[in-house]
């Protein structure tokens, strides 16, 4: 890979759309950068017949120069007076691009199944199967979504096992492991082919619901639907069978694209939107949001499974102050319990009464609230 730095002016350097990391602390960047300048080079695509440069790495740290130049000039000056310190990457192939975007710092760079889902999007665009994406992200997957529950225990055991083979059945328990891998993570990669094989307005739907804010481009007061995996299902049928039957205009182009899907698959998405809805035009009621009260209800009575941390995880997604690593450690170390729970009944009851009785002992030890004084009371 080529390292010499080509320092280029911030103004030539130009976005990447496809760039699948979305999350980032941009206040805190942007204090850093300030502080320090920017410690590693952005990485950009040259061509000979252009005079601006496409990013491949760094868009995040160039959003962050692009505010520090706006709000604080002196430290802008002070750090990128004779421009943006750049990897330039020219006469590659679009393949090579999508492949320097998304090979970076995947553990920790991604923290969001939306920002997954784009890193795969490239694969796919690349042309590979389901299965070489999946060992594209293996890495980034068990990050950012660990298997958990009776499939997470038999990969473990799996793994070991390839672990301590020797040469003669490395192979063979190689292919066990990566078997039931793929089995595995089967319906999220279904789930990703289904988006990538819609209309565009699907994957905005996917980024609403993930990353719970409107993408841009939609008028303020827009509203999408939060889509299920059977809402994909239908709506993904509908396109590929529309866009097979080949119907064409005039001048030779397809009627059925992703940014304009044919009359089927827009009526199918219009009758999904008053089902969500609940305006009368569907038996089903839109899905009701589990509250807060709900949610601790089973914390409070020592009953919580992964189930209820699932809850916990979604009633917080929208909180920049929660670290969503820890609520997965904590879901992990339930899985084990609920293997714990089918297959040692004697050792889970065991487990629930030392807990109520914990729980009990805590309340007891629990201080009384102060009486309130009459000042208080008046106030």
């Amino acid at each position: 890979m080529e390292t010499k730095v080509t320092y280029i002016p911030l103004e030539k350097l130009q976005l990447n759309p496809l760039n699948p990391r979305r999350i980032f602390n941009e206040r805190a960047l942007v204090e850093s950068i300030s502080t320090k300048g920017l410690e590693v080079p952005v990485h950009v695509r040259g061509f000979k017949d252009r005079k601006t440069f496409d990013l491949l790495r760094g868009d995040r740290r160039t959003k962050a120069m692009q505010r520090i130049r706006k709000e604080d000039p002196e430290a802008f000056d002070k750090h990128f007076s004779k421009g943006v310190p750049c990897i330039v990457h020219a006469d590659i192939s679009e393949d090579e691009a999508i492949q320097i975007t998304n090979d970076h710092g995947q553990t920790l760079s991604l923290s969001n199944e939306f920002e997954i889902y784009l890193t795969v999007e490239g694969y796919y665009r690349m042309g590979m199967s389901e299965f070489q994406a999946i060992m594209e992200v293996q890495t980034l997957l068990d990050h950012v979504l660990p298997i958990k529950g009776k499939a997470g225990v038999e990969l473990a055991e799996l793994k070991q096992k390839l672990d301590n083979a020797s040469k003669a059945n490395r192979e063979e328990r190689r292919k066990a492991f990566f078997d039931r891998y793929k089995k595995a993570r089967r319906g999220l990669m279904q789930r990703y082919t289904r988006i990538w094989k819609n209309a565009l307005i699907v994957k905005d739907a996917m980024e609403f619901k993930w990353l719970k804010v409107m993408p841009e481009g939609y008028e303020q007061g827009s509203t999408l639907p939060i889509l299920s995996d059977d809402d994909l299902r239908v709506l993904s049928k509908t396109y590929v069978d529309e866009a097979a039957e080949g119907v064409f205009d005039s001048s030779g182009k397809p009627l059925v694209t992703k940014v304009n899907p044919g009359a089927k698959w827009t009526e199918k998405w219009e009758e999904l939107i008053a089902s969500k809805a609940g305006n009368g035009e569907s038996s089903d009621e839109p899905r009701k949001s589990i509250s807060r009260k709900e949610i601790i209800k089973p914390l409070n009575e020592g009953l919580i499974d992964s189930g209820a941390m699932a809850n916990i995880l979604r009633y917080h997604s929208g909180d920049k102050e929660v670290d969503a690593k820890c609520i997965h450690a904590a879901d992990g170390d339930l899985a084990i319990v609920e293997v714990v729970r089918k297959v040692d009944k004697a050792l889970w009851e065991e487990c629930v009464s030392v807990y109520k009785a914990y729980l009990k002992e805590q309340q007891d030890k629990a201080p009384e609230a102060p009486e309130a004084d009459e000042a208080d009371a008046a106030e």
